[in-house]
């Protein structure tokens, strides 16, 4: 329990209150009271009602407050050296990282219940602003109910081979593309990087086989009997997208943040191409393969300043707005395709510091009290408010 604003003990009572300016978000309000008089209430209030907006709302559940959900409480980020990845061949290696939800942090227990969400960057960022940029939104998403608990699993598109001190150059594109891409031009990167690119398969194979397992047992359960999400921007937004459509036993949320969905087709090289989808991994290879992921949930967007190759222009929309017209007619549930007006392919401001919550907040949407709970916890409010005037 949290120091009390008094040195006499109390009671500190809390109630979901609906908020019907906001539909489907909820507030929590708490009333304190001593058993002496209160010659300050609303400065109390105050400070309760700012405690409680980061208490989590249980289906039907009670609350305990501890120093967690104080202004000063934090999620936590763990990362792993030199994580082993034997899909990738033996002796490579990557640094991993964990995000734990601040429930997760000051009870344990509570991971469990906890949504591993997969996220890979597409373009290489750096860690440690990353990690604290992804700590301080993260703690924000949950502390405002926009999404349900989720705990973030940071797979970079970065690796070391055997024997190799440093990143391999390849990695990004071996990782994050789907099928084999065979002659090594701009398409697919560097021609060092010949053959080596299309080996998404084997990253699904290491998150499902591999890190899953491992994060279900390093982090008291999390993700344990249910499927993962995956969130990515560029290549990692193809692999997002992808993952919908190939892994549908392991994911079942996709936020795909300016994916590549041109790839392998010359579209970003050949500045004079009318945008198309013949040829593109995902519309011809992945979705005649594969039946549609009906039950998946999904979340698509680009910024309009981005290349042609993208989202296109209105008269001639880009392999993105193709690609997901097309995930429509396939019979895949209603999603968003957002376009940002101005944004640009920026992985940090387009993305990171953007839309990746947005896409979150979409595929892990926050499950609210049934009505009728409501109905009682409003009548509730409203009987503390006459004690209190």
């Amino acid at each position: 329990m949290p120091a009390m604003p008094t040195e006499t003990k109390g009671i500190l009572r809390t109630t979901p209150v609906s908020v019907p300016s906001l539909k489907g978000r909820y507030a929590l309000a708490s009333v304190y009271w001593t058993n002496t008089i209160l010659p300050m209430k609303m400065g109390i209030w105050q400070m309760q009602f700012d405690l409680a907006q980061r208490i989590p709302l249980e289906h039907g559940g009670s609350f305990e407050l501890s120093p967690h959900f104080l202004n000063a409480g934090r999620g936590r980020l763990s990362t792993v050296f030199n994580f082993d990845m034997p899909q990738f061949g033996r002796g490579t290696v990557q640094n991993v990282s964990v995000y734990e939800p601040p429930g997760c942090v000051e009870n344990p227990a509570a991971c469990a219940k906890a949504k591993v969400v997969v996220v890979t960057d597409g373009q290489v960022l750096q860690h440690d602003p990353m990690a604290n940029l992804l700590i301080e939104r993260a703690d924000g998403l949950l502390a405002e109910r926009r999404a349900s608990t989720f705990l973030l699993l940071l797979v970079p598109s970065t690796f070391k081979r055997a024997n190799e001190t440093s990143d391999w150059s390849c990695a990004r594109g071996a990782m994050l593309t789907p099928g084999p891409c065979d002659n090594g031009d701009t398409r697919c990167g560097p021609r060092a990087c010949d053959g080596t690119f299309g080996q998404s398969d084997a990253l699904f194979q290491y998150i499902g086989e591999t890190l899953l397992p491992w994060v279900a047992m390093r982090f008291h359960g999390a993700g344990r009997g249910q499927r993962a999400g995956i969130v990515g921007f560029s290549y990692g937004g193809l692999t997002s997208c992808y993952a919908a459509w190939a892994r549908q036993d392991l994911f079942d949320a996709a936020g795909c943040g300016s994916p590549s969905l041109w790839y392998p087709t010359p579209q970003c090289v050949d500045k004079t191409a009318v945008p198309y989808l013949n040829g593109t991994y995902i519309a011809e290879v992945a979705m005649k393969k594969f039946p549609t992921p009906v039950t998946t949930r999904l979340y698509v967007s680009y910024g309009t300043a981005e290349a042609l190759c993208m989202g296109g222009t209105y008269k001639a929309p880009g392999p993105i707005p193709l690609t997901v017209q097309a995930m429509r007619d396939a019979g895949m549930q209603k999603f968003p395709l957002e376009e940002n007006a101005g944004y640009e392919h920026d992985a940090w401001n387009g993305w990171l510091d953007s839309t990746i919550w947005r896409a979150l907040g979409t595929i892990l949407p926050y499950e609210p009290h049934p009505e009728a709970h409501l109905t009682k916890a409003v009548e509730g409010l409203h009987k503390l408010d006459n004690i209190l005037v």
